[in-house]
């Protein structure tokens, strides 16, 4: 029984990394349709990049990042 609950985790462990990379792969590194190019594919992961590291700075572009998730959660 251990050994299947483990082949399990595994199993899931790697199905969540093959999306992540399949994400990575899609979103950032494949090129976009016209009329974008290879600048705004940098362009792009810099957004990414940015948005990441500073989320206070997009909450007047998206207010719904202001609200608490935890409240919603629990009610």
């Amino acid at each position: 029984m251990l050994n299947f609950l483990l082949s399990i985790l595994c199993a899931s462990g790697a199905l969540i990394t093959l999306l992540g990379a399949y994400l990575f792969i899609k979103v950032l590194i494949m090129p976009n349709a016209a009329p974008a190019d290879r600048t705004n594919r940098i362009n792009h992961i810099r957004v990414v990049f940015f948005a990441i590291q500073h989320p206070e700075k997009f909450i007047e572009l998206y207010p719904w990042l202001a609200y608490d998730e935890l409240e919603n959660v629990s009610k």
